[in-house]
C-alpha cells in the first residue's frame, strides 16, 4: 500500500473520427465530481505528455500548492508515454483502458520494465515532430506493469 500521494487517472478510448485518444487527470473523486481531465490524440510526444499534465486545473495540487511536496511529474510524463506506446503496440486489440487510481508521490517512481527495450534508430528524423522526441525513443516495447 502507498501512503500519501495523489490519485491520478490515465486512459485511452477510441474516437470514431480521430482514433485513439489519451486522457489524464486527477483520479478518484476529482475525476468523478470535477471532470478535470486533458486529452490528446495518439501518439504522444514528451511535449504532449507534459502539456496534458500541466493543462488540468488541478495541476497546482501536483506541483506542490501551499507548501505541499510536489509529486514526481517525470513519472507521470513517462507513464503517459508508456501508455501511448502500449496503445500503438496493441492498436488493433485495445478498445479502451483506464488506470485509476495511479498513485504518485513526491518520491522518485519507477516503471517496471520487462522484455526488450526498443531504441529509436540513429538515422531517424525528428523534423516531422518539430524537434520533439517520438514516444518510441523514450519507452520500452510495451508497458507490462506500473509500480510505485
Amino acid at each position: 500500500m502507498i501512503a500519501g500521494g495523489r490519485e491520478t487517472i490515465l486512459g485511452m478510448t477510441r474516437d470514431p473520427q480521430f482514433g485513439p485518444v489519451l486522457m489524464f487527470g486527477l483520479g478518484g473523486i476529482f475525476v468523478e465530481v470535477m471532470k478535470d481531465v486533458s486529452v490528446r490524440i495518439h501518439p504522444l510526444t514528451d511535449v504532449d505528455a507534459r502539456a496534458m499534465i500541466e493543462r488540468i486545473k488541478g495541476f497546482p495540487l501536483l506541483a506542490g500548492a501551499r507548501g505541499e511536496k510536489p509529486v514526481d511529474l517525470a513519472f507521470l510524463e513517462e507513464s503517459l508515454l508508456r501508455l501511448s506506446q502500449l496503445v500503438g503496440d496493441l492498436e488493433d486489440e485495445l478498445a479502451e483502458i483506464d488506470v485509476n487510481p495511479l498513485i504518485v508521490t513526491g518520491e522518485p517512481q519507477e516503471l517496471v520494465r520487462r522484455g526488450r527495450q526498443d531504441r529509436a534508430s540513429a538515422g531517424s528524423s525528428r523534423s516531422d515532430l518539430g524537434g520533439r522526441r517520438p514516444v518510441s525513443s523514450r519507452c520500452g516495447a510495451r508497458l507490462r506493469a506500473l509500480s510505485c
